[in-house]
Formats: structure tokens, sequence, C-alpha cells
């Protein structure tokens, strides 16, 4: 069998008139456009910074800057909704704990989405509780509704945004 028969059949021929594409590796960096740390970076950053005993905070903080930091929180946000809004939302709620999406998957640590879904609303609802006094109580609720009104966005402002 000739050797052409076991090329792929969806790749083109190479014939002498026209050269090989160079791979990602041999194209010269564009210096233009600054690459994202990985996920692995950053937790390598982060577990540095523990073994350290940085502070906590500073910890978080460090980690905000790293993953993505919202200048502020301008928009309601709800379920259903679909933006870069909710995927800062997503960051900044993955920061606590308390307030984090998921372990693994969708919405977890570096995985966060653009989709507000049941995952999303848990988190907020479960942030909204935990500052109750400034979020819930001046509206006389008792409980977290998973909505990102105005009195959620000033908390969360408060806390995150990187604007003064």
């Amino acid at each position: 069998m000739p050797p052409e028969a076991f090329e792929a059949e969806d790749s083109p021929p190479q014939t002498p008139e026209q050269p090989e594409e160079e791979s990602a590796e041999e194209r010269p960096s564009d210096v233009t456009r600054p690459r994202a740390l990985t996920k692995p970076q950053v937790d390598a950053i982060l577990d540095v910074l523990q073994s350290f005993g940085v502070d906590p905070s500073v910890i978080t903080n460090v980690e905000q800057a790293l993953r993505g930091r919202p200048s502020s929180f301008d928009t309601n946000l709800r379920p259903g909704d679909i933006a870069e809004a909710v995927r800062q939302l997503q960051v900044v709620l993955n920061a606590d704990p308390d307030t984090q999406l998921s372990a693994q998957g969708p919405g977890s640590p570096g995985n966060e989405t653009s989709f507000f879904g049941t995952i999303t609303r848990a988190a907020v609802t479960r942030f909204q509780e935990k500052y109750a006094t400034e979020i819930l109580q001046p509206l006389g609720l008792n409980e977290g509704t998973g909505f990102v009104g105005p009195a959620t966005r000033a908390k969360l402002n408060a806390l995150f945004s990187s604007t003064p």
C-alpha cells in the first residue's frame, strides 16, 4: 500500500508549494495579550502562602486578584441570568468556604460559569444569611432569597470590589 493511503482523510495532502503551518509552540508569543494563570498555578501560589503562615484574609485577597475580581457589582442578578457578572459573583462567593458553590465541577473554584443556576442561588442565599444583619434584617427578611439586589450588591461591593 502506498504511503499516501495512510494519511488522515481530513487533512489536505502536502505539496512542495504548500509549507506546513507553524505549530502553536513554533509561533512567536503574542506580547500584547497576557495569558492567565492556570488553576494549578494559582493553587500552587496559594499553597506557598499558606505554608508560610500568611494571614487567611491576605490569601483570600491574593486569590481574588489572581482568579479575577470585579470592579463592582452594579446590576441585579437572579436565577436564569447568563452574564460575566455571574461568573464574577461565583468567583467571590468561592473565596469564602461558607459560601463556596461547589467543591468540584461547574461552579467550583477555577471552574466558575456565567450561568446563575440553583447552585449559585444556594450560595447567594448562604451569603445573605451570613450577613443577615446587613442584608436581610433591614428589609424585614429572616431568610435569604438568592436574588442579588441592592442590599446584597452593597455588601458584595463592600467586601470584594476593587474600587474604593
